[in-house]
């Protein structure tokens, strides 16, 4: 991208006007778009009441519309939901008649909570939870996974990039580790859908979920689950709603069809105003492309790594540039202070227990970085 149209797609973020915003893993800034978008979604209300619904119900399908290319998949096999919990959900309807036989999911120490408690919760059921620890704090090596997985491991449920550490995992060779012991395999994408290209039909995994809260710049309200035909044909869910089989509006209430296509996975009614919200981000992510968000990551993550270098910080993130996603992280006992030290200088980044955790976006530039390392410095001092 040239200057001028960074310079130009930053117009449609009134948040980068006023803060040097460097927390895009967390939450995405809102387009001004957005905002036009959520006031159609309330004109439509005022104007027609119920007859909104008309322009509300496809609004479904024009998010998954724009879903599909950046999950370089078929509309067809995308299910809305309102957070990956609830994604995460029917995922574990789909696997719950596996475990009489399998009775184990593998994690990781390193997965975000969500993707652990959904199996946490069911050990009265008889679920084992096997968590996989890591050598080195950042990653899993393939190995660790290979020796907890076996013919007794119903589901793996792994992150795509870890949110603790910014370590990518390769998904490919882990589906495959699972699929060679006879385990489906669901993966939280969260922190990588938006930061680099997906092929998720080449990557073999069962189910993927994720949501446009943070690099899709969708706020919150709006999760997907991702699961190709063949695997809902094998694994129909064992929960439903009205709206995800085939007629709703036929009212079967002595029968159950589903959807012929991922809506079966749908709950309920849609958070709609969300799903308006989502529309602004995620033409624009598709307008700019993955591949060229990609090299603008790696290309800020450089500079703020090479200008962070004389700083009393650890890097808690892969050095390696294919292996690391778009966030930055480093070890620093004073993160809390330095980052609130940081908020009255309205630089904005996150912090985990111990850890600074920065993830600048495609928009942000290089001078937003040097100006950054430069107010990071001054707080470290004081």
């Amino acid at each position: 991208m040239t200057d001028q149209e960074i310079q130009a797609i930053r117009e449609e973020f009134p948040l980068l006007h006023h803060q040097l915003y460097l927390n895009n893993c967390s939450l995405g800034s809102l387009p001004k778009r957005s905002t036009q978008y959520i006031q159609h979604f309330l004109d439509l209300w005022n104007e027609g009441g119920t007859e909104a619904w008309k322009e509300w119900f496809p609004q479904l399908q024009r998010i998954k519309d724009l879903l599909s290319p950046i999950l370089s998949a078929s509309s067809r096999d995308i299910a809305l939901s309102p957070n990956v919990s609830t994604a995460l959900t029917m995922v574990a309807s789909m696997v719950a008649p596996l475990f009489p036989k399998r009775p184990k999911v593998v994690v990781s120490e390193l997965d975000f909570p969500t993707t652990v408690y959904q199996w946490l919760v069911k050990k009265p059921l008889g679920v084992e939870v096997v968590v996989v620890k890591s050598r080195d704090g950042l990653s899993i090596d393939l190995d660790d996974w290979a020796k907890a997985i076996d013919s007794r491991t119903a589901l793996v449920a792994t992150g795509h990039v870890f949110y603790l550490t910014s370590a990518i995992q390769d998904i490919e060779a882990l589906a495959q580790i699972a699929h060679d012991q006879g385990a489906l395999i669901a993966i939280d994408g969260y922190h990588a859908v938006g930061t680099f290209p997906l092929q998720l039909h080449q990557s073999h995994v069962d189910f993927y979920v994720g949501g446009v809260l943070k690099w899709l710049l969708g706020g919150p309200g709006t999760a997907f689950l991702w699961t190709p035909e063949h695997i809902r044909r094998e694994f129909p869910p064992t929960v439903a709603s009205w709206l995800g089989s085939k007629e709703p509006f036929a009212f079967h209430n002595t029968s159950w069809e589903p959807a012929d296509d991922a809506t079966q996975l749908e709950f309920g009614t849609p958070p709609v105003q969300a799903l308006y919200q989502a529309q602004g981000g995620l033409e624009i992510i598709n307008q700019v492309g993955l591949e060229t968000i990609r090299q603008r990551h790696l290309m800020l993550s450089r500079r703020l790594l090479q200008q962070t270098a004389h700083l009393p910080l650890s890097l808690h993130s892969p050095i390696d540039d294919e292996k690391r996603g778009g966030m930055v992280l480093f070890e620093t006992p004073r993160a809390h202070e330095v980052v609130q030290e940081l908020v009255k200088q309205h630089v904005i980044i996150d912090e985990r227990p111990g850890l600074l955790r920065i993830s600048p976006h495609f928009y942000n530039t290089e001078e937003e970085i040097d100006q950054f390392v430069e107010s990071l410095t001054a707080a470290l001092a004081k």
